[in-house]
């Protein structure tokens, strides 16, 4: 080794092993003691790539470049300071049994999704983030820092002698760190069933795998998170199977069988050490499609996607389900499809060509089905300077829209390319799965801001535009600064985050005083030993940088923008401030609650409350703090993101915290007020699963009256519910009140809920509910469902009519309105009861009366208005 580097190159490492002895031993207080997020050994998580996200490497594994962190110092002193990424990390926690003890070598993996991270389609290389470590000796773990914000999290805990645990939409704080708490592996619940054929027979030999439930499947046909927890069983000779250590969650089944339509169980949930029976899982008739995928010069192509969606009476009641597949290396596949199938659309797609989609008919499954795709079309582009110089290597990414302004290098990429040396690049889109259709194309490199062409449409060849990418990229901005701690000493290995703020909103409805100005984070980068950084490249624009030390709260430069000069930064952390809280009342009742604190114009912050009551925020900002404590559960299941913006189970409101003091707060959980709510569903006399249970709030003004809002405002607050496997459903911490409770089919939501006349909203039921004074109420639902079919006397000679079939009286069953031809209309699993047929005819509207009984097909035959036959349109003379 040359003598002038090795000297160098101890000190660093002297340094290194320094730094770890001061942080590793610091205070108990700090998010950043070392004790506390140990990373186990697993090389991707070793501290030269944690700053990365998940270790530098390409997109396509999740990883994040991080070509903005700018220090000026050699290589491996840029792996020491990516080393202060563990003392920030996204989450940490510590995993036991029941008893207490901590579990070693529990598989802790994380994924971070843009957006919802409740149900993933499993696609890896659409993770933004993939990351998996194993516990220590003492139970406990850690993530890396995330990269960017706008991420949501799903964690996974697997361990052999335990069921299986997992976090769902976990948001991460970038430059906090989120305390997981204590994770509890339990020996989980036993459940056995049984699986059919068509005909009710036992079937033997089939394959049953478990999903994790959430409510966003109760409300779409897509499997949740895409994969099974553990691997499947097969059923006996008798149909039957056993499941063990199933974990304390609410899981489903998906039975499938060689002839036969995979079928799905309902939500089924158990605690650790209950043994769950007589679960059924009836599996549809099915018939086998088979077909060829073809591309270019009619090659086969394979392991092409397709997707066939169908409309049936087959799949349970829910009357929609998909299938999917891909293709063999000679561009063949197989498919199962319902039997008894209304409508059936299947899409197309592979890596390098257009997407296809195509409306499938009887006639077309009675043969092999043939789709030739048709190459995309490439993009061409060329990557100049301002002076009009083609710019070679610089990097272009195509990506698929909806991520955010965050920076291009950590977006996930559809395809990439290098620029060739007079600028010109030439990217294939890969369609295969991305079939949103809008995207972007960016491009940069070391020298220049990031530029980006105009979002353009990719789907099909129909109507296809060549987009213009001839990008022009700047020399760019500078944002650089200095963090030093309250006494103003410099600080090594500050994390700095640089903010680009969006737009400010013209309509400024429900901003309050204060409010900060919103943005993603852009870039991060580790201050020197100097305590100085700089973000260097950047485009025009407006700007705001954060920055993080552990022992001390965070700072906020002010709003800044880059238009004709660069910008330079003091950041003073403050001292550490916090909050010590405590909540009380049952919190036993609750599986989990969290708490919110919101301050003006910083953004809100969570934490989990204990078992015993307890909470903390750490190294949180001076000011004037809200508290808000919430079902968190009820938060995590997914609804509470679209509704359920109910009042808060306790807030305390104007807790001043000044620099460098813990406050103490405290929070009473006060039920008067409140009420729980419970019941079961049954259909035509049997306990009925997936059904949605709909909770309104009566509001005045809400329905036929004159607020523009009302109907907006009354589904903010509307809370749901879905029955479990007996029937069961439950709600927690209602609000006192007159309630609408409505009851749908799965999969359904009510009708009429923007208020569009003074009838109120509607489903298969409505109930009124009175919650009064703190106690449980019962609603049980015992319905009765059937069929009304609708014939028509003229089928030849008769045109459409508009036509509506409304319930007398109208009490909160659902009204139909639909054209009417030829063919007839069946109206299935409606709720029984009298109903008016009303058919327009001339401007005037024709009723008839009619009764639907439960279990049956009522038959109802009309007439529709005669087609008037159009006279001739006289010949022009010669």
């Amino acid at each position: 080794m040359n003598a002038r580097l090795a000297l160098p190159i101890l000190l660093l490492l002297l340094l290194a092993g320094g730094l770890w002895v001061v942080f590793g031993g610091s205070d108990d207080r700090s998010q950043g003691n070392q004790d506390d997020v140990t990373l186990g050994d697993d090389p991707a998580l070793s501290a030269g790539n944690l700053e990365g996200g998940s270790g530098g490497t390409d997109q396509q594994d999740g990883g994040t470049r991080t070509d903005l962190v700018s220090t000026g110092e050699t290589d491996l002193e840029n792996e020491v300071q990516a080393s202060a990424s563990t003392l920030l990390p996204s989450f940490h926690g510590i995993v036991q049994d029941e008893s207490g003890a901590p579990i070693p070598e529990v598989e802790v993996r994380a994924y971070g999704l843009v957006g919802w991270a409740a149900s993933w389609d499993g696609d890896e290389s659409k993770l933004a983030v993939s990351w998996q470590t194993t516990t220590d000796q003492n139970g406990r773990f850690s993530l890396p820092s995330t990269p960017r914000d706008r991420l949501r999290f799903l964690i996974e805990f697997h361990h052999a002698s335990f069921a299986e645990a997992a976090a769902s939409n976990q948001p991460a704080g970038v430059g906090r760190t989120r305390d997981l708490g204590v994770i509890t592996l339990g020996p989980g619940f036993t459940l056995e069933g049984i699986v059919f054929d068509q005909h009710g027979s036992p079937l033997a030999q089939a394959e049953v795998s478990t999903f994790r439930d959430s409510d966003l499947f109760r409300f779409s046909r897509r499997e949740p998170d895409g994969r099974p927890l553990r691997a499947p069983v097969l059923t006996d000779s008798k149909g039957e199977f056993r499941l063990e250590n199933l974990p304390q969650r609410a899981v489903r089944l998906r039975a499938e069988a060689s002839q036969h339509f995979a079928a799905w169980s309902s939500s089924i949930s158990g605690q650790h050490g209950d043994e769950v029976s007589g679960i059924e899982i009836h599996l549809g008739t099915a018939r086998q499609a088979y077909g060829l995928v073809l591309g270019e010069h009619r090659a086969p192509l394979q392991n092409a996607r397709i997707v066939v969606s169908t409309t049936s009476t087959d799949l349970g009641g829910q009357g929609n389900g998909s299938s999917e597949t891909s293709t063999s290396a000679d561009g063949r596949f197989d498919l199962a499809l319902p039997a008894q199938a209304d409508r059936m659309t299947v899409t197309v797609g592979a890596e390098g060509y257009w997407v296809t989609e195509q409306k499938l008919k009887e006639d077309d499954l009675k043969g092999a089905i043939e789709f030739t795709l048709t190459p995309v079309e490439p993009l061409h582009g060329l990557i100049v300077d301002e002076a009009g110089r083609g710019i070679a290597g610089a990097t272009v990414r195509l990506v698929e829209n909806r991520q955010g302004q965050v920076n291009p290098r950590d977006m996930v990429a559809n395809t990439e390319v290098l620029s060739e040396k007079d600028g010109s690049f030439t990217l294939i889109p890969n369609l295969r799965s991305a079939w949103g259709g809008r995207f972007t194309v960016y491009a940069w490199d070391d020298n220049h801001a990031p530029g980006a062409s105009a979002m353009f449409r990719l789907r099909s060849a129909n109507r296809y535009k060549a987009p213009d990418l001839n990008l022009v990229l700047s020399t760019g901005f500078q944002a650089s600064g200095t963090v030093v701690d309250p006494e103003g000493n410099p600080l090594s290995r500050a994390r700095v985050h640089l903010r680009k703020l969006r737009k400010p909103r013209r309509n400024s409805f429900g901003a309050q005083p204060g409010d900060q100005r919103g943005g993603d984070i852009f870039a991060h980068a580790t201050t020197d030993t100097s305590g100085q950084f700089a973000f260097t490249g950047l485009s025009e624009g407006d700007y705001r940088m954060e920055a993080f030390y552990p022992g001390f709260s965070p700072i906020d430069s002010d709003d800044f923008g880059l238009i004709d000069t660069d910008y330079e930064a003091y950041l003073q952390l403050h001292p550490a401030s916090g909050i010590a809280g405590t909540v009380e009342g049952p919190v036993d009742r609750f599986r989990q609650l969290r708490v919110t604190a919101n301050a003006p114009g910083f953004d809100p912050l969570d934490a989990n409350v204990e078992a015993d009551g307890s909470f903390v925020f750490e190294e949180i900002l001076p000011g004037t703090w809200s508290l808000q404590l919430r079902d968190a559960d009820q938060d995590a299941s997914g609804m509470a993101f679209a509704w359920g913006n109910t009042e808060p189970l306790a807030r305390l409101d104007g807790l001043e915290v000044p620099a460098g003091a813990t406050v103490p707060a405290n929070l009473q959980i006060d039920l008067a007020g409140r009420s729980g709510l419970t019941g079961t569903v049954k259909v035509n006399g049997a306990p009925a699963a997936d059904y949605a249970i709909f909770v309104l709030p009566q509001m005045s003004g809400s329905f036929g009256g004159d607020d523009p809002f009302g109907g907006r405002n009354l589904t903010r607050q509307m809370r749901v519910a879905t029955t479990d496997y007996a029937g069961r459903y439950s709600l927690a911490a209602l609000p006192s009140g007159d309630f609408w409770v409505l009851l749908c089919r799965p999969g359904r939501f009510p009708d009429n809920l923007h208020g569009g006349d003074s009838s109120g909203p509607s489903g298969l039921q409505r109930r009124d509910a009175l919650l009064r004074d703190g106690t449980d109420a019962n609603i049980d639902f015992d319905i009765q469902l059937g069929s009304l079919e609708l014939t028509v006397q003229n089928p030849g000679g008769g045109r459409y009519a508009r036509t509506r079939v409304v319930p007398q009286p109208e009490d909160g069953r659902r009204s139909f309105s639909f054209q009417l031809r030829g063919k007839g209309y069946e109206l299935r699993d409606i709720a029984a009861g009298e109903y008016q047929v009303m058919i327009r005819e001339e401007g005037n509207w024709r009723a008839t009366r009619i009764s639907v009984f439960g279990g049956g097909v009522q038959q109802l035959p009309l007439t529709l208005p005669e087609a008037v036959k159009k006279k001739p349109k006289p010949k022009a003379p010669r």
